[in-house]
């Protein structure tokens, strides 16, 4: 008689068969009566128990070329995810992570399957030290897997993330403060090459504009429009207000008017030169025009504007407007004294704190200079009738269908004309 010897089971599946009939066992029973106590246990260890039982089903994976071979199949995730009809990029990205477990990060992977590392953690764990760059030595690399490791204890991938991102500060600052600064200078060069400015003339004249600047300059230019935009017409819902119209603004309007002020605020002396001499950008327009404030007016770049828009303009703007007769003569070519100086805003400065609009809190500071005797009917540049005015009431004090008052206490209020 003779007898043979029956093939050992591997482990795995043995482990794979015991499951199988536990969980057929209480596949039907409502976790409804459990004890609080008792459910709080089971959300623990069954949480803890399918990451170890996804680390094995990944190891498995790391071990089965086999079985893509044997189907012809690139990668075993293609059979799986055939086999299994899941989604075929997930099959793919976990054997990527059962590669790595296995391979290069063995002790996360052991980390998994131990239970004390879910596979949550793993991912982002074994993404940072992939990020690892290439000139990190092996030593530095094993420092830096045990110390996430470690880490795991007591984050979770939220904040491993950001520790992963650092990790190199914890195991090798040397190492970490010269790939930072690389790292930077980097990216200031890709920065650099993407500085681009590009504008658009729109049907109705307005330009449009797009651009891309470096942080550092970005940062400079969002902090101006911030600081302007911010605090002004906000009403009591936080939000923007035209005070004249009632007519609520938008953020982007709101910025879109902070940058305005800003343009129309350029010091004159910092346009830089053209041909030798300094940018000028000069407004043509007619004394009858630019002292009724009806009509038009026109720049030296071409564009067409009101000529309330010019009289607004002559108050503090870069531009130097020539004034012609009816024979079109020029009678002035601006005036050296037409601008309020620096002394003389700062004197308003003391007395004014905001723009002098009634209910309008913008700080004097940002504010433009107005003459109430407007500068274009001859009006003098002095303390007595000098005004700070934002620069959206500034312009609705120009626009001829609003008439404006000035009370004895210094303050101004728009209307609309009827």
């Amino acid at each position: 008689m003779s007898y043979s010897t029956p093939t050992p089971r591997h482990p795995l599946v043995e482990a794979a068969d015991d499951l199988d009939k536990v969980l057929a066992g209480v596949a039907g029973v409502d976790p409804t009566y459990l004890a609080t106590e008792d459910k709080k246990d089971l959300l623990l260890r069954f949480t803890t128990l399918s990451s170890q039982v996804e680390g094995l089903r990944l190891k498995v994976i790391a071990a089965s070329d086999d079985v893509a071979a044997e189907h012809a199949d690139k990668r075993v995730a293609d059979w799986v995810a055939r086999q299994t009809r899941c989604d075929k990029r997930a099959a793919h990205a976990q054997q990527t992570l059962a590669e790595a477990l296995d391979g290069r990060w063995a002790r996360i992977g052991g980390g998994v399957t131990s239970g004390r590392v879910h596979l949550d953690q793993a991912r982002v764990i074994v993404r940072a030290l992939d990020l690892l760059p290439p000139q990190v030595g092996p030593e530095v690399r094993r420092l830096a897997e045990e110390r996430l490791l470690e880490f795991a204890d007591s984050f979770g991938p939220r904040e491993l993330v950001k520790l992963g991102d650092r990790i190199l500060a914890y195991v090798a600052p040397e190492v970490a403060d010269a790939e930072e600064l690389k790292a930077l200078e980097a990216a200031e060069r890709r920065a650099e090459t993407r500085t681009r400015l590009t504008y658009t003339t729109r049907p109705d004249g307005s330009l449009e504009y797009s651009g891309i600047l470096p942080p550092v300059e970005g940062a400079i230019l969002k902090t101006v429009i911030d600081a302007k935009s911010s605090p002004r017409r906000r009403d009591q819902a936080g939000g923007w207000t035209d005070p004249a119209t009632g007519q609520r603004l938008t953020a982007d309007q709101v910025r879109g008017e902070a940058f305005r002020d800003l343009i129309a605020n350029l010091d004159p002396q910092d346009l830089g030169q053209h041909g030798g001499k300094p940018v000028s950008v000069f407004v043509t327009i007619t004394h009858r025009e630019l002292t009724t404030g009806l009509g038009t007016a026109q720049l030296s770049t071409g564009e067409t504007i009101t000529a309330g828009h010019a009289r607004r303009l002559a108050c503090n703007a870069g531009l130097i407007p020539a004034v012609l007769g009816t024979q079109s003569e020029v009678l002035d070519l601006g005036r050296t004294a037409r601008l309020h100086t620096p002394a003389q805003r700062k004197a308003r400065l003391l007395t004014t704190t905001e723009c002098q609009i009634d209910g309008c809190t913008v700080p004097a500071a940002w504010c433009e200079s107005h003459h109430r005797d407007p500068w274009a009917n001859g009006g003098k540049t002095n303390h007595q009738d000098h005004y700070f005015a934002c620069a959206w009431h500034h312009h609705k004090i120009h626009d001829p269908r609003y008439q404006t008052t000035y009370h004895p206490n210094g303050t101004l209020t728009l209307h609309r004309r009827t």
